[in-house]
């Protein structure tokens, strides 16, 4: 570091001042391959997931979603990546029924990143239509662009795996969802916009109304499927009140919303700083609520699964339903 003196009277000029440049990420490198031949795969997406250590026993994950293809050799390369902990999977084209074997884990330090490889190989299909159903009053069907959403979980050996997938309704009202992994797969419709009311009722296969979601195997192709979509304008309007106790301020609450009988989550919804929460667009039924309360700070004062509570809710099919639910804080005794 250089210095100017400058004496009382005096002028100094010809001063050039350097500021060093902010420091960059490093680049990260590698390449797609398909896992029995070998051969490069070309025109997918990069997705990167950075991990950050909340505590001993938990972690948050961000995804980022990279506009990096790889190239006609299957090779890609991310630059600017900064220090962290990462998972490097594939993104692929709506058409495609590719996906990932597994997520790849790295680390960037202080240096870059090559030799990567993703391997791919072929998940299940699953194709079918969005179809919309009402009464002569309902309004104009919601335009394009729709989403459709594909959460599959898979629980084997004590273990559970989850994967999501979304991919563009084509003009048509067909989709075409690929590269999924065997589990059971739970669909949403999501759009771009205000959806005027419409939400997904139903969804069917081969005729057939799947409550719990459709079970779906290695490599299959599932077809015949329809999601229903009604319109409604029931709502709920709630309030969590907490007893025999208070939360500590990083304490997150959510509601989520299942059709009486299922176990599938149907909306969510989060609680605000205020205690309240507000749900629209439901179709007339009855609806369990259950509150989901977590935190670092919560859960380590109480080395237990996050704290939860759940009501029976019914919503007409207009107007709104008031409901306030209890989050009782008093310990449970030990068994």
């Amino acid at each position: 570091m250089g210095t100017v003196n400058v004496e009382e009277g005096s002028e100094a000029n010809k001063i050039d001042i350097t500021v060093g440049e902010a420091p960059q990420g490093y680049a990260v490198t590698g390449r797609v391959v398909d896992e029995e031949s070998g051969a490069p795969v070309a025109k997918l997406f990069i997705l990167l997931m950075r991990i950050e250590t909340i505590d001993a026993s938990n972690t948050h994950n961000s995804t980022e979603y990279l506009d990096s293809q790889t190239d006609a050799q299957g090779q890609f390369r991310l630059p600017n990546i900064r220090p962290g902990k990462y998972e490097l999977t594939i993104y692929p084209p709506d058409d495609s029924d590719v996906r990932a074997q597994a997520p790849v884990p790295f680390d960037v330090m202080d240096q870059d990143v090559s030799g990567l490889v993703v391997k791919t190989t072929k998940g299940a299909t699953i194709t079918g239509t969005v179809v919309f159903e009402g009464g002569k009053n309902n309004p104009a069907q919601p335009p394009l662009p729709m989403w459709i959403m594909v959460y599959t979980r898979n629980e084997n050996n004590n273990t559970s795996a989850s994967s999501n997938r979304s991919v563009r309704l084509k003009r048509d009202g067909t989709f075409f969802a690929g590269g999924l992994a065997a589990g059971i797969a739970n669909l949403n419709v999501q759009a771009m916009g205000n959806t005027n009311g419409y939400s997904l009722a139903r969804i069917e296969h081969d005729g057939v109304v799947q409550p719990n979601g459709i079970q779906i195997q290695n490599g299959e192709h599932v077809s015949g499927v329809r999601l229903v979509m009604t319109f409604s304008n029931g709502s709920i309007r709630g309030v969590v009140r907490i007893e025999n106790g208070t939360l500590p301020p990083t304490t997150r609450m959510f509601i989520q919303i299942m059709k009486a009988g299922e176990q599938t989550p149907f909306r969510g919804a989060e609680v605000d700083t205020r205690g309240h929460f507000l749900v629209e667009a439901l179709p007339a039924g009855s609806y369990e609520l259950r509150i989901m309360a977590f935190g670092p700070e919560l859960q380590q004062q109480r080395r237990l699964p996050p704290i939860s509570a759940k009501q029976i809710v019914i919503v007409n099919e207009s107007g709104a339903t008031d409901v306030t639910l209890i989050l009782d804080l008093t310990p449970k005794p030990n068994p």
